[in-house]
Formats: C-alpha cells, structure tokens, sequence
C-alpha cells in the first residue's frame, strides 16, 4: 500500500486521473474478490502450525486437499468476473459508466480477468506452499519470497507506464512479469517438497 501510494505522482505524470482511476478500481476488486481464497490460504496456514512439521502425511493431506479447493474458489471467482465483464456491469462498479472511452472500459475488463487469472497461477497454490514452508523453518525465505513477489508487482506496470504503455499493455505486462516470477518460485517450492520429503497425497474437497 505504501509503495502504491509513493508512486502516485509518477503513475499520473503518464496517465490520466480517469485511466489511473480505473487502475486503482481493478486492483481493488481484484482483493475484493480474492478474500475468500485469501482467507481460506490463512485458515490453512494455521492448520499446517497446528499439526506440526513432523507429521508429514497428515501436512500432505493438507497442502493438496487445499490447493484443489483453492484452486476451485479461484475458478468460481473467474467466472464470477467473467459475468461481470461481459453483463456490461463492469462500468457501473468502476465508477465510469457515463464514460465514452469504450477502449479504456474494454481494456479495464481483459485486465481485471487477466489479474484474476494471474492470481490463480501465482497465488492460489504457491500460496499455501509457502504457508506451509513459513511453518516448518522456512520463514525467511519465504518471506524473501515475499518482498520480491512486491518488489515484482511494483516496478513491472511502473515501467510499463514510463515507457508509454496504456491501460491494456500495463495490466498485460503486469500479468506476464508475475507469471514470469512464478517459474523460479515454484521450481524452489517444489524442490522443498521433495527435500522434506512431503509427497502428493490424493485431495480431498472435504477436507480442503
């Protein structure tokens, strides 16, 4: 929040206040509509402090049931904003529907479901992973993992914006830098699953 709020002189020395506006109103019903898989990431964060680092199965049994759910509410909370996208609601929610820039009301749709999609990838499971790891004495490195995750976010539609990108190629930038961080997180997340030994276990909807 504090990062956003610093580069708000820099945001509107490229763009307007109603394109940046727009920006603002995307990232915030993104968050709106993660809440429930955020929540349900937090839920089992503590789940994983509760058992222990030392009952492997019952860890497993824990990640992937999880990860199916998560994955599971991501794809509901897609669909969720693919209907609101394509009811034409979306303009009423950003606060823009006397606008006539159809391009801007456009792009801000492609990049609200290329966000919720984003989340998906790089959210949804990698998020319990690194709940997991952060309760098994991997704190630090998780929490590097953290600050680049931000560090990411932060700089990739920043430079979009200074090297004149609109709207559409910002949040297109912005969805393929987190994607792109994504890669070395997991092949990190998934070399610690084998190292301690934590194997894939069947999910259960149930349990997750």
């Amino acid at each position: 929040m504090a990062g956003q709020i610093v580069l708000v002189p820099i945001y509107l020395m490229y763009w307007n206040v109603e394109t940046y506006g727009v920006w603002l109103a995307i990232q915030a019903i993104v968050n709106l509509f993660s809440m429930l898989d955020f929540g349900h990431q937090q839920f089992i964060g503590f789940e994983f402090l509760r058992i222990g680092k030392n009952n492997r199965k019952t860890i497993s049994e824990y990640l992937w049931s999880g990860a199916l759910t998560g994955v599971f509410i991501c794809l509901v909370q897609i669909g969720l904003v693919i209907i609101l996208v394509f009811s034409g609601a979306l303009p009423f929610i950003l606060g823009e529907a006397d606008t006539k820039d159809k391009a801007l009301l456009d792009a801000a749709g492609i990049v609200l479901i290329l966000q919720m999609v984003t989340w998906l990838i790089g959210t949804s499971v990698a998020g319990l992973m690194t709940r997991l790891f952060s309760a098994i004495e991997y704190f630090p490195r998780m929490a590097w993992w953290g600050t680049t995750n931000t560090a990411v976010m932060l700089i990739a539609p920043l430079l979009a914006v200074i090297f004149g990108a609109g709207l559409l190629v910002t949040g297109v930038v912005t969805a393929v830098a987190a994607i792109a961080y994504c890669i070395p997180l997991y092949i990190d997340l998934l070399g610690l699953l084998r190292k301690e030994r934590i194997a894939f276990t069947r999910p259960s909807l149930q349990l997750g």
